[in-house]
Order: C-alpha cells, then sequence, then structure tokens
C-alpha cells in the first residue's frame, strides 16, 4: 500500500546531478521512481508537485510537452 511519505522519497530519488554538478529532475525519472513505490500518477500530476516545489524552476528546451525537466536554483534549498 503507498504511503504518502513516499511521494517525497521517490521525488529525492529522482534527483541527478548533471556535468556541471547541477542539480536536476526530470518528469519521467520522478514517475519511474513513483512506481517503486506503487504510485501511478499522470505527468500533470507530477509536473504540478514539481512545480509546487518553489525552489525548482522549469528549464524544458521545447514547449507543449509533458515531460519537462527542471532544475534546482537555490543550493540552500536541502535537496
Amino acid at each position: 500500500m503507498p504511503r504518502r511519505a513516499d511521494i517525497d522519497t521517490a521525488f529525492r530519488k529522482a534527483i541527478r546531478r548533471d556535468h556541471r554538478n547541477r542539480r536536476t529532475v526530470t518528469t519521467r525519472d520522478f514517475l519511474e521512481s513513483l512506481r517503486e513505490y506503487n504510485w501511478e500518477w499522470t505527468p500533470d500530476q507530477a509536473n504540478h508537485y514539481i512545480r509546487s516545489l518553489l525552489c525548482f524552476g522549469d528549464r524544458t528546451a521545447e514547449e507543449g510537452t509533458e515531460y519537462r525537466t527542471y532544475e534546482l536554483f537555490s543550493p540552500y534549498a536541502g535537496y
């Protein structure tokens, strides 16, 4: 049975560091991580959750896609 606290854990697990040591998370990685904890979300739900975190900004290159890329813009956010 999925637990609410698993959403935060799945999100932290989905965060990656790129070649410049920036922390990024993609909708696709977050959804895969959620599935490991028995949560089935749509890309819209995942994007809404990530946008609700004020320390992540959208860095997607192309418009109109439901699979977005977000970047941490506050290094003191604790992620």
